[in-house]
Parts: C-alpha cells; structure tokens; sequence
C-alpha cells in the first residue's frame, strides 16, 4: 500500500480557527500555493497534491518568529512523503511541534499534531486528498486537551500550465466540551497556479474561514522565478485580514539533484517588528 508519511505544521491558536501551516516555498510567496505541487511541503496545504507523489521525499522544517510584538514561537516537523510505484495509494505522515511563549507569566503553549494523507489522481486532470489530523494541546493558559480532525481537496489541472483547487480545513464537527478559543473549526480556501514559460510561476490564494471571521477573509499573491534549474527567487504579499496584517515575504531557494534548502521570511507591515523566519531542508530518495 503507497504508504503514508508526511509531517506538518498546522496551527497558531489564538483565534477559534485554524490556521494552516505554510512552508518555505509558500511562505515566500504570500502563504500561497494550495493549487501547486511543491514536493516537500505541498501536502501541508492541499491533501489533493499527495497525487503528484513520485519518490520518497524526506524533509525536515524549522521556523521562527513572532506573532505579535509580545508573543513569539518556534516550531520543527519531520516530513516523509511516499509516492513509489509499487503502493497502491500515495500518502504522507506527519509530526509537528509547537511552542508559543505567553506574555504574563502564562505558561507556554506546547502543541504536538500528527497527521495522516492520501490523495490520487481521476480523469488525469483531478486529483483528490483526504487528511485526519490529531492535535495534543498543552499550557497557553486553559487545561491539556486533544482534537482529531479532517481536511478535503481537491485540483483540477485544466492544461499543463494552469491548477485551481478547492480545500476544506477541520470540516468535521467538534465535540461541544472543547474550550471555545482553541477549538477548531472549518476552514475554506480557493487557490490558483500559473506557470508562465519556462521562468516564472504566479499564485493567488483566498482563505475563508468558516465562522467567526466576521466576514474577512486572507487573500495571498506569489511569483517565483528560477535564475536557473538550480536557483529560485521568490516574493509575495498577503492580506491577512482575519488577523489584521499585510504580510510581505520572500525567500530563496536550492533545488539540487539529491539535496534541497529553502529559506523565506515574512514582515507584517503594519506591526514593526513582528518577523518570522522559515528554513527547510529536503531529500528526494
């Protein structure tokens, strides 16, 4: 069976919504890329991409930063993805940890999220993904709890230069006696890919979330250009009015025949000060 293995990083939980983990090539270009195919992190975003799985991929994440001027946090996964021949269906696992510190004295919130995906490809040009996901919560103020929860995706690849996808976050209900602020709740999301020639990629992704958004929404643009086989520069902007920030990023990235490292970081513009700094590192094997 294709078997399944790919790791994550999923939620910042100071609101009652998730917030989906993007990884350095999406934060580079506005915390896009829910229609593109990024071998080491494309599965954080869309379960449907796990489809475009070919080889085993390892990769390992480190990010920080802060998410207001008081509050920072430092996160790591591991990621391995398999999509050989010789399973029947491609699929990722995934481990994510966590860390917030809190302003106040308030003890730090340790998150903890294992995650399991499967996608495959229909037609040749849809391709659909199913994720559950189990999220250990600790500190940050309210008691230990636990969550399990699902994500659906789906891409549609009309030509070969052009993906849109439809995903649905957390859409299953939660059980009533979870603490209101960290409870997860649906999230939706539309994204666009288009790779323009043999140089230039662009992205734009909107992010709704189910409840509590009063009606905002995320909206994130990206453009990629490769210097050459080897080398991509990466820019971005985001709208991030579910959390009040506008958020430009960049990013720099290695792909090698064996070896991969990509590096963006993200400025919200409104807030000094407020960074945050991804690294990865990936082996196709």
């Amino acid at each position: 069976m294709r078997g399944v293995l790919l790791f994550l990083l999923c939620f910042l939980p100071q609101v009652s919504f998730a917030q989906i983990f993007n990884g350095t090539i999406s934060g580079g270009m506005g915390n896009t890329g829910r229609a593109a195919f990024d071998g080491s992190e494309s599965a954080f975003l869309n379960p449907a991409s796990v489809a475009y799985f070919d080889r085993y991929i390892l990769s390992g994440f480190y990010q920080t930063g802060d998410l207001t001027p008081d509050v920072s946090f430092n996160r790591y996964a591991l990621q391995i993805s398999d999509g050989t021949e010789n399973n029947i269906v491609p699929g990722a696992l995934s481990f994510v940890r966590n860390t917030i510190a809190q302003p106040n004295g308030v003890r730090d919130l340790e998150q903890t999220d294992f995650q399991v995906s499967i996608g495959e490809l229909f037609f040749q040009r849809f391709s659909f993904g199913i994720s559950v996901h189990h999220l250990i919560e600790k500190g940050g103020g309210l008691e230990s709890y636990r969550q399990t929860n699902g994500s659906l995706g789906l891409i549609f690849t009309p030509t070969d230069k052009i993906g849109l996808a439809l995903v649905g976050y957390d859409l299953v209900p939660e059980f009533v006696s979870n603490p209101d602020p960290r409870r997860l709740n649906p999230v939706y999301a539309f994204g666009s890919n288009f790779i323009l020639g043999e140089m230039f990629s662009f992205r734009a992704d909107v992010v709704k979330p189910g409840v509590g958004s009063r009606g905002r929404a995320d909206v994130g643009f990206g453009l990629q250009s490769y210097f050459n086989e080897f080398l991509a520069a990466r820019l971005g902007l985001q709208w991030r009015e579910t959390a009040s920030q506008t958020n430009l990023t960049a990013g720099l990235g290695y792909k090698g025949p064996r070896f991969s490292i990509d590096y963006s970081f993200q400025q919200d513009l409104r807030v000094a000060g407020s960074m945050r700094h991804l690294v990865d590192l990936w082996l196709p094997l």
